[in-house]
């Protein structure tokens, strides 16, 4: 469930190491996506959670935006899980 992955991601943040988690979750028939970033992916790798989750879910039919270090939206029914984290990486390979 959502709560489930948001504490996952919570944990991940707070990482020593440079780390960029992501999940999808759906309900009613919504993809909910959430990225989040540690405090050294954010400072040495430049990521802006809020800025590439808005990005990625523009090209998805859908919208979301955030912090430097958590971000979350919604995707179009139907989008692909997998589709979305590849985006993903090619968004982050750029950042």
């Amino acid at each position: 469930d959502k709560e489930s992955v948001g504490s996952w991601l919570d944990a991940q943040k707070g990482s020593a190491d440079a780390i960029v988690a992501a999940a999808t979750a759906s309900a009613n028939e919504k993809m909910t996506f959430m990225l989040a970033a540690s405090g050294k992916a954010v400072s040495d790798a430049a990521i802006h959670c809020g800025n590439l989750t808005k990005e990625l879910l523009g090209q998805y039919g859908g919208r979301g935006g955030g912090k430097p270090n958590f971000a979350q939206g919604s995707a179009a029914n139907g989008t692909s899980s997998i589709e979305l984290f590849e985006s993903l990486k090619q968004l982050i390979g750029k950042a």
